[in-house]
């Protein structure tokens, strides 16, 4: 039977409940100012001809140069000091190789439409700044085709989406690749799913979380900051896209979390500072080398990192701009392994 009191403490429980189920970083981004251009060269790579063609050809030179510089450059094969006849009778070669028609064809049939990718991009940007309003934002973020040279290429302003590797392992142009060269793991890392997080990853770490680099220690705080961040930008996004995991792979790492600690702590390797071990744990690749148990994802130390300052924000009343200055040792401490 329902009494006055219990009639009163109703909404006041269905307050905590809901309260308890609030996501700190889910916040209102609709005041945030933001501007980023984007830009599709692609169209102009794969569309454009005569002076139509060396006229944005001369404007992304001005308008997005360090970008624009690393696709002809690295992705390209153009030596410094081409001239314009070099730069014609190149792009004219590459627009009629078989590959690169099919490559391209399967981008356009991929990525029609871009505008979600650029709402999305700003949105994760908005919510950086939200937090971090002071942080440095990009001016341009660039589509292109890398030719699988980079997924994400991040400058000082800039930065350049190479949508080829994202268009899965399925791909005839990826099942083309030598596999000498593209490995099966990298294949399997070329979702789509990824793209939006490893857009942020990748700025975040070039421009907004400052790397240390005295030991394991302080290296895997400095990737559990730039992973929050990532959570930071897209609050409903599962934790296994927040580190670049398949299901399997996230299952793995949340079973196992508590042996890897202890790993770390039997070999006495947190105060450590040794390049081999950075590369192990941090690094793409088909596992995390050296484990003593076997089935694991790579990048372990990337994953761990992020369980540490996930406990320290749960742990303290502390802003994601308080925690991104954070002593690495301070956030260590809050680190329970094994506790939800």
């Amino acid at each position: 039977m329902l009494t006055r009191k219990n009639l009163f403490l109703l909404p006041i429980l269905s307050f905590l409940l809901l309260a308890c189920d609030n996501n700190p970083l889910d916040v209102d981004v609709s005041d945030i100012q933001l501007e980023i251009n984007y830009v599709d060269m692609r169209t102009a790579m794969h569309d454009y001809k005569g002076e139509k063609l060396m006229r944005t050809h001369q404007q992304y030179k001005k308008e997005i140069p360090d970008i624009y510089n690393y696709f002809l450059g690295a992705c390209m094969g153009f030596q410094e000091g081409y001239n314009d006849s070099t730069y014609k009778a190149s792009m004219k070669s590459f627009r009629e190789d078989e590959g690169v028609k099919l490559f391209e064809g399967e981008i356009d049939a991929k990525f029609k439409k871009l505008k979600p990718i650029e709402e999305k991009l700003t949105d994760g940007f908005k919510h950086i700044k939200y937090h971090l309003p002071k942080a440095k934002m990009p001016s341009h973020i660039v589509f292109m085709n890398s030719l699988f040279r980079s997924s994400v290429w991040v400058t000082e302003n800039e930065v350049g989406i190479g949508l080829g590797n994202y268009l899965g392992e399925n791909s005839k142009t990826v099942q083309k690749t030598d596999p000498s060269v593209m490995y099966q793991w990298m294949r399997k890392a070329m979702r789509r799913e990824y793209l939006e997080r490893d857009v942020v990853e990748n700025w975040v770490s070039t421009h907004l979380i400052e790397e240390k680099d005295l030991n394991l220690a302080s290296d895997l705080i400095y990737y559990g900051k730039v992973m929050y961040l990532i959570k930071a930008a897209y609050p409903e996004m599962h934790d296994r896209l927040v580190l670049r995991y398949t299901q399997s792979q996230w299952k793995w790492a949340e079973k196992n979390e508590q042996a890897f600690w202890d790993y770390l702590m039997q070999n006495q390797m947190f105060y450590r500072n040794e390049e081999i071990t950075q590369m192990n744990l941090f690094n793409a690749g088909p596992k995390t080398p050296g484990l003593p148990i076997e089935g694991s994802p790579d990048r372990l130390g990337k994953y761990l990192g992020y369980k540490i300052v996930c406990d320290y924000m749960e742990e303290t009343d502390v802003t994601v701009a308080q925690m991104v200055k954070a002593d690495y040792k301070k956030i260590l401490q809050k680190y329970k392994p094994g506790e939800d």
